[in-house]
């Protein structure tokens, strides 16, 4: 760049700020609009919505479980697209990442 920028107004600031982001997205999602929409009706929740709550809560549990049970395994991993061999790095891809290397915690196999 030949010269420097000129510095931003606070209107500017402001546009490209965290908080101007989050208002535009809730604007987008009319987010803002539900929430002021739940706050008005103020009818009793009914016993049917906390049950299904409950089991969509148990629903997702045993979602999580099977998926961090599944994962630990080679061949449900290769079934749901995982590449082959993947399971466990090798030193190179901790290097890689940055990431410490402890041989003696490593799968022993070579490729």
């Amino acid at each position: 760049m030949m010269e420097e920028p000129a510095p931003l107004r606070d209107q500017q600031t402001h546009e490209l700020s965290w908080v101007a982001a989050t208002g535009r997205f809730l604007r987008a999602a009319k987010l803002d609009e539900a929430r002021i929409a739940s706050s008005a009706s103020k009818t009793p929740p009914k016993k049917f919505a906390s049950i299904s709550l409950d089991m969509r809560k148990i629903i997702e549990d045993a979602s999580a479980f099977v998926h961090f049970t599944a994962s630990g395994f080679e061949l449900p991993r290769n079934a749901f697209g995982a590449i082959p061999g993947t399971l466990h790095l090798e030193e190179e891809q901790f290097k890689e990442l940055g990431l410490p290397f402890d041989a003696g915690k490593q799968n022993p196999k070579k490729h």
